[in-house]
């Protein structure tokens, strides 16, 4: 006979923003890599508070780490633009403003 069972799952998702400031920040944050952060973090504050959280702490910093270089290379782009008298040069940063992450994924291969 056949069996059915039920279960409920809770994802929870929060979207926050932050400055432009505070995105250069965070990239150089993750920059020193999860491993070297956790290792000066655990020997200057212990390991009892982070410790728990250390799977969520890595995947956010291998986030911030593919997404946040294409995000500060577009507020790069958008001074430029703004700065350049070069119709062409204009041009081309808007593009690079404009592109999606799909589009750079497809573009950088």
């Amino acid at each position: 006979m056949a069996e059915l069972r039920a279960a409920a799952n809770v994802v929870g998702t929060v979207t926050f923003v932050v400055t432009e400031e505070e995105v250069r920040a965070l990239d150089a944050l993750v920059g020193y890599g999860d491993e070297a952060f956790l290792r000066v973090f655990y020997k200057q504050l212990g390991q009892s508070y982070l410790k728990p959280h250390e799977a969520g702490l890595r995947s956010l910093f291998k986030r911030v780490r593919a997404d946040m270089p294409f995000i500060v290379r577009r507020f790069d782009a958008a001074r430029a633009a703004f700065r350049s008298p070069d119709p062409d040069g204009v041009r081309h940063a808007v593009a690079r403003i404009a592109e999606t992450a799909v589009q750079r994924r497809q573009r950088e291969g």
